[in-house]
């Protein structure tokens, strides 16, 4: 029985003991760190301090589009547009014209469009595969 009685005043010592310490904390912190801390509202901190809470203020912009918009939709369409371009270079790569004017005169990748020189012996000229056709048939035992 003796340790059930001291159960429920073992709790009350040590809410009492919480409580104490909050207590002490909260008068040894002074009212500048609450102000300036982020635990009040702006409305507190400004009653406190003497300043006002007005934040708002004029901001410029054009047709309703501000110099911040403006320039993240710019970074975002110029990352597009150069992603578009490397497709567009890609798909039209096969064209000879695309090829000579424009592929060719990359700083980095240029050289691998340049004209290659064939050599001689790989110049061979093959007859074309219809007439090896007709002869493959005219060639075989009736």
């Amino acid at each position: 029985m003796a340790s059930q009685d001291l159960q429920p005043e073992a709790a009350r010592l040590c809410e009492e003991r919480v409580i104490r310490w909050f207590l002490v904390s909260a008068v040894l912190t002074s009212w500048k760190n609450l102000v300036y801390s982020n635990h009040l509202l702006p409305w507190a901190q400004a009653w406190l301090t003497g300043t006002s809470t007005n934040r708002y203020h004029y901001q410029p912009n054009l047709s309703g589009w501000t110099f911040k918009q403006a320039v993240s939709f710019g970074f975002k369409s110029g990352a597009f547009g150069g992603v578009a371009l490397v497709g567009v270079l890609f798909y039209a790569s096969g064209i000879p014209r695309v090829k000579r004017d424009i592929l060719e005169k990359i700083p980095l990748i240029g050289g691998y469009f340049a004209p290659k020189e064939i050599p001689a012996s790989d110049s061979v000229s093959h007859p074309p595969p219809f007439v090896v056709f007709i002869f493959f048939f005219i060639s075989l035992p009736t």
